[in-house]
């Protein structure tokens, strides 16, 4: 079974396993979240200066 949890406007799709708990299901959850905003966080910042160009 898959669960789709939103924070915010962001989506994350969970595999979930017969035995978990609530618990088990928010913490896969919150790691792909932060692994999402970190990817998203580095695209950011390497667009934010394009040709080299530093703050």
């Amino acid at each position: 079974m898959k669960v789709t949890v939103n924070f915010g406007e962001t989506r994350i799709v969970v595999p979930c396993k017969d035995d978990w708990m609530v618990r088990d299901l928010i913490v896969q959850a919150t790691q792909r979240y932060k692994k999402i905003i970190e990817q998203t966080h580095t695209h950011t910042r390497l667009v934010s200066y394009p040709c080299g160009d530093s703050p």
